[in-house]
């Protein structure tokens, strides 16, 4: 499994990171589920409620780091 840091108010947040069959990354926080998935536009929530712009730039930031691998 992965982790992935999120600031947030100071604080850095970690959050484990799987990958499914067809390649999503999916989050789990707090009891919820949030899937990304990368197209041509960049990385998309795809299942999951409404996240903050500032933290979808940080997670994208992060799962590119983790596509480099």
């Amino acid at each position: 499994m992965a982790i992935i840091r999120i600031r947030y108010q100071g604080k850095i947040h970690i959050r484990e990171v799987t990958r499914n069959y067809r390649g999503w990354y999916i989050m789990t926080s707090k009891g919820r589920e949030y899937w990304f998935r990368r197209d041509e536009d960049g990385w998309n929530l795809i299942h999951g409620t409404v996240l903050p712009a500032s933290f979808m730039i940080q997670i994208a930031q992060q799962l590119e780091m983790l596509e480099g691998r």
